[in-house]
């Protein structure tokens, strides 16, 4: 699918000492991503215009995220999963780096799950594989 912008807001738990996610909000700048993520994965995808101060625009919403990272850049590979339909699981894999991030969060439109203020993030860069959506 290429290169594109992406923000994505997701508890993660931990199930049976490994990180399981369920993707509830996630908004990208590509067609072709939205498309793949909503037929593979049952992912919401939503198109937006992503901002170079930060902004994120949607349809009928506004979101402006700041990302303050905070120590070192940690090397990290994790296995992860995540499920998004009842009874499909999805294998995941990602490499890259890791930084811990005090996250500002500001909007308009938002669910009311996804509280503006400031919360705990991270910032990663790296490659996340994502593997077909199986019955779990």
């Amino acid at each position: 699918m290429g290169p594109y912008a992406e923000v994505v807001a997701t508890p993660l738990l931990l199930a049976a000492r490994r990180a399981l996610g369920h993707v509830p909000f996630i908004a990208v700048d590509s067609v072709a991503s939205r498309q793949g993520g909503r037929e593979h994965w049952a992912l919401p995808k939503t198109l937006a215009a992503f901002g170079p101060d930060g902004a994120v625009d949607g349809d009928g919403w506004r979101l402006r995220v700041r990302a303050r990272p905070v120590g070192v850049a940690c090397p990290l590979v994790v296995p992860f999963a995540f499920t998004q339909a009842p009874g499909t699981r999805a294998e995941c894999r990602f490499r890259g780096r890791v930084r811990l991030a005090r996250v500002d969060l500001r909007g308009d439109g938002l669910p009311g799950w996804l509280a503006t203020g400031t919360h705990l993030g991270a910032v990663a860069t790296g490659q996340l594989r994502v593997g077909a959506a199986v019955a779990a």
